[in-house]
């Protein structure tokens, strides 16, 4: 069983905000958290996609956009960072204000399906050893997102066999549209704040199996991800993106005592990153050098939040 840390810093603040729903209904079971950093384009749809009555908690990783204002015109309690900390702080931020026995966490550009969260919240209530529950999850061609296992996941998931046949235990949770019960979070010491982007899901996801707890997939719940549209593209965010998607996976893999594959990743992306400039390629530039930079980076023990000024941190 893996060993647990101590609570981050964050969550053992007490709450100084009310969180009512954003109809002013009274404190609900479930407090949704979302993300942003310039992401005015999509905040909209998630929080209208939420129940009536659902407190949203919004953190905004210092956007430049008006993100933050639509999020507070919807009635959503917003924390304005100063700074860009990554997705696993603000969460931690999130967290730390939330008072509800589960909390939602969405992506900006998810959405849910009618009746999507009162269905997570019921499997919870019915299945108490069940710490993290995933819908449905529909990409925006309309397929089903498949992953419900990770290289990292299965070696510590335990076959179980439910009754219910709307119900699967899984390997991993998807960080996109997630329920977890807020005791489970602060037990695990919320999330790795190391970890400025990708991977927190597949590291909260191992911890959870490692307490012999359940994720479950709750296959009548659903909701959609656009993926990849919560910021606005461009050369610089692919190459951000790719750094963060390297490092993380080399950091989970080596927290875990998993093999990193550093060196198969130097040589792939620097291969990859030739061919690209040979064919003039600039998106595949962009995304070969980060994964390369980002390797490297961490194999030379370079924290991810030295670098967040490449997200826009200040």
């Amino acid at each position: 069983m893996a060993s647990e840390r101590p609570p981050h810093p964050d969550l053992l603040r007490k709450p100084t905000l009310p969180l009512k729903g954003r109809d002013g209904s009274q404190i609900v079971t479930t407090a949704a958290i979302l993300i942003t950093y310039n992401s005015a384009a999509v905040i909209a749809g998630a929080l209208e996609s939420l129940p009536a009555g659902t407190p949203a908690i919004v953190v905004d990783n210092a956007s430049t956009d008006d993100s933050a204002a639509i999020a507070e015109r919807l009635g959503a309690t917003v924390i304005r960072r100063a700074d860009n900390a990554g997705f696993g702080v603000a969460n931690n931020d999130g967290l730390a204000l939330a008072t509800t026995s589960y909390v939602l966490f969405l992506n900006p550009d998810a959405r849910l399906a009618p009746g999507a969260l009162e269905r997570l919240v019921a499997a919870a209530e019915a299945h108490p050893n069940a710490r993290l529950l995933v819908p449905t999850i529909r990409k925006a061609d309309g397929s089903v997102f498949e992953k419900h296992t990770t290289d990292l996941c299965a070696p510590a998931c335990k076959p179980v066999t439910m009754a219910d046949p709307t119900l699967r235990a899984v390997a991993f949770a998807s960080g996109a549209v997630v329920l977890a019960r807020r005791e489970t979070l602060h037990k695990l010491g919320g999330f790795d704040p190391a970890i400025f982007l990708y991977f927190e899901d597949d590291d909260l996801s191992r911890r959870v199996l490692d307490l012999g707890q359940l994720i479950l997939h709750v296959t009548d719940a659903e909701a959609a991800h656009a993926g990849n549209t919560s910021s606005p593209p461009s050369l610089a965010m692919t190459q951000m993106k790719s750094w963060h998607m390297a490092w993380s996976q080399s950091y989970v893999a080596r927290k875990h005592k998993m093999r990193t594959g550093n060196l198969w990743r130097v040589v792939e992306s620097a291969a990859k990153l030739l061919l690209a400039k040979l064919v003039r390629h600039a998106p595949a530039q962009a995304k070969h050098l980060g994964s390369l930079n980002g390797t490297w980076a961490a194999m030379r023990g370079v924290q991810a939040q030295a670098v967040r000024e490449r997200a826009g941190g200040s």
